[in-house]
Formats: C-alpha cells, sequence, structure tokens
C-alpha cells in the first residue's frame, strides 16, 4: 500500500553556504554506527520524526514528501536490447505523426533514426527514444531563461500564449501526464508510471512560448531521481526522465524518453536505514563549519556508476536531500540541482551538482 507523508510547518530561510568537503574513505562498523535500520513501512511511516530537527551544518525544510510504496527493492540493470528498435519506431511514428510517412534513415546496431518531411524519430534498442518536428529548434537561450515551475512547491496557476491561446502551466503539466500514462506506455519497459516534477515556460518570440514538461519515472512504486549526467569524465549519477514540450495547447513538438535502463533481476528489500539515524549520520560526515540550506527530502532509486565504461549497474533506495532552492535560476539545466545522496541500504554518502556536472564528494 502506497503511503505518502508530507508535513509542513514554518521555519526561516538560511542563506546557503556550501563549504568543506566529506570525510574521506569512513569505514562503517555495522556493531558501533548510528546508523539504524526497520523494516521498510515503518521507516516511511515515521519520516516526519525529523520535522523541526536542527544539525551542526544543517537544518530540515518546511516540508518532506515521502511518496513511496511500502516495498523496495534493489534492481539490477543494464543497458541490453529490450526491444525491437523498428517496430518500437514504427507504433511511436503511428501515434505521432500518424498522417506522415516515415522512412529509415540511418540504422546501427544499437540504434536506428526514421524521418518524414515533417518529423524525426530515434530510437534505441533500451527503450530510449525521442521525437521533434523537422522544424524545431530548442531555442538554449530562452529555456535557460525561463521560469521554471516545481510540481507539489509552486503554483501551477500562472498562463502564456502559446501559438496564440493561452494554456496554463497547470494544463500542460495534466496533459502531458495523462499523454505519457495513456499514450507512452507500449514504449515504456518495466513497472513504470510517471509524474511531472517540473516545468518551464520560455519565450520563443515575441508573442509566443513553449512549456516544457519534465517528468519523473516511478518503478515499482518508487521514484527514480532525475538528478546526474551520464556524461561526467569518469563517476556519475545516471538519471531518468521523460520531458515532453510544448508549443500549441496540447500540441506537442518534442518529447524525450532519457537514459532508460533495462532490469534484469531485483530482490526485495526488507530494511532500511531510518531517516533519523541517516541525517544524525550526515551530521558527522560533513565537514565541520559547512552548512547547506536543505529544500526537500525525498526517498528514490538511484545509480551510482563509477566507471563510464560500465553497462551493469544497480538501482538503490537513496535519501536524497534538495540542497538550495530546487527552482533556483542556472544555465545548465531546467531543473538545477545539487543532491546529496544517503543510501538507505549501507549509509554511503556523496554529493552531485548537476550545474557542474560532477559529484562535489
Amino acid at each position: 500500500m502506497k503511503r505518502k507523508v508530507k508535513i509542513t510547518i514554518a521555519i526561516s530561510a538560511i542563506a546557503v553556504t556550501i563549504a568543506g568537503v566529506i570525510a574521506a574513505n569512513t569505514v562503517f562498523n555495522k556493531k558501533t554506527s548510528i546508523l539504524k535500520y526497520e523494516n521498510v513501512s515503518n521507516v516511511i511511516k515515521n519520516a516526519d520524526n525529523v520535522i523541526g530537527t536542527t544539525y551542526q551544518n544543517f537544518s530540515i525544510p518546511d516540508s518532506i514528501s515521502i511518496d513511496v510504496s511500502d516495498q523496495l527493492y534493489e534492481i539490477k540493470a543494464d543497458y541490453s536490447k529490450n526491444c525491437d528498435k523498428k517496430q518500437k519506431l514504427t507504433e511511436l511514428a503511428r501515434l505521432m505523426i500518424p498522417d506522415q510517412e516515415i522512412k529509415i534513415t540511418e540504422e546501427k546496431n544499437d540504434s536506428i533514426i526514421g524521418k518524414s518531411d515533417k518529423s524525426t524519430i530515434w530510437y534505441y534498442d533500451n527503450s530510449t527514444f525521442a521525437y521533434a518536428r523537422e522544424e524545431l529548434t530548442v531555442p538554449t537561450n530562452q529555456l535557460q531563461n525561463g521560469k521554471k515551475y516545481i510540481v507539489g512547491e509552486d503554483s501551477l496557476d500562472d498562463k502564456y500564449v502559446l501559438n496564440g491561446e493561452d494554456y496554463t502551466i497547470k494544463e500542460a503539466v495534466d496533459y502531458a501526464e495523462s499523454f505519457a500514462n495513456d499514450k507512452l506506455t507500449p514504449f515504456l519497459v518495466n513497472d513504470s508510471d510517471l509524474k511531472a516534477e517540473s516545468a518551464c515556460a520560455f519565450k520563443v518570440d515575441e508573442e509566443n512560448y513553449w512549456i516544457f514538461v519534465q517528468l519523473q519515472h516511478y518503478m515499482y512504486g518508487c521514484p527514480v531521481s532525475t538528478s546526474g549526467s551520464p556524461i561526467a569524465d569518469e563517476a556519475y549519477m545516471r538519471p531518468q526522465q521523460l520531458i515532453i514540450t510544448f508549443d500549441g495547447k496540447n500540441e506537442i513538438c518534442h518529447i524525450e524518453n532519457n537514459y532508460y535502463a533495462n532490469i534484469t533481476e531485483k530482490t526485495k528489500i526488507d530494511k532500511i536505514i531510518t531517516l533519523e539515524s541517516a541525517l544524525k549520520h550526515l551530521e558527522k560526515e560533513l565537514a565541520p563549519g559547512s552548512h547547506y540550506t536543505i529544500s526537500n527530502i525525498c526517498l528514490s532509486y538511484c545509480a551510482r556508476i563509477e566507471n563510464i565504461n560500465n553497462k551493469n549497474f544497480e538501482y538503490r533506495p537513496m535519501w536524497c536531500l534538495t540542497v538550495g532552492s530546487s527552482s533556483a535560476p542556472d544555465n545548465t539545466n531546467i531543473n538545477p540541482r545539487t543532491i546529496i545522496y544517503i543510501d538507505a541500504q549501507n549509509g554511503k554518502v556523496c554529493c552531485f551538482s548537476d550545474a557542474e556536472n560532477r559529484f562535489i564528494f
């Protein structure tokens, strides 16, 4: 049974100053560690115990959102083939451009490209795919300077003109969620649902805007982290998200299903580290004198890849702490964040910066 914990209290904002680094190469002794393990359902139920707590180098935010099933898994995955890419490209073309003839223009071992007179579709044999209108040019500068919205935190009532028609952020978010779960399900492997995580409205000319919606995958009832990038030099945090862009009211001009993985094995997890003990552990791990403003806490499946050539990896449940404002402007990412990760199984700590595209510690 899915349990959602959402608690809100008033806490004054603290200016973020990130200083210091993580204590190096900590060795955990299970007999003496402050980490406490409990059944998954109890941990989720009692997550609100941390509200209002202040630590030496960080304070708990005014709300936390734990939106997961009471069953968690250790998930093994790889980038191996899990679909007939040519067949899937044809089916996607039928959905997005039913009145256009699609022709295969390039085919490789792991990918295929199809084009019509007006559109292009890319499909990979691990179910990563993209669709775009042929004339589409993503206005990078406008996107970077657009107004960002975090679903569940910001009001979505703002209205913009898209191709001459008024369109609210909420309308775009609702349509993106509905379209993704109703129409794109045949193209998603694994047990995956999608929920909108963020949106951005950006100006493309003097009169019109586009709206960009980022959706988060939920595997087996638990969200998958959208933070990270698979192009860091050596180690990186592998994200997973679906992006839908609108250039008109309910008119989709661009879709990306990024960095999809093929699940090969899953093992049920009975116990995880409590959020309360994870934060006490983090307090000791962070360098003395450092201070972090935490704007959100969630529990998500995450995959840290130690070698960019490693095609086998694990999705593990981790406590994810967003540092600073999750909707702060940035020039490199639609929803730029710095995330502190605490592995909910072994307590290992790391921090990845989307803006810098690297692990800070």
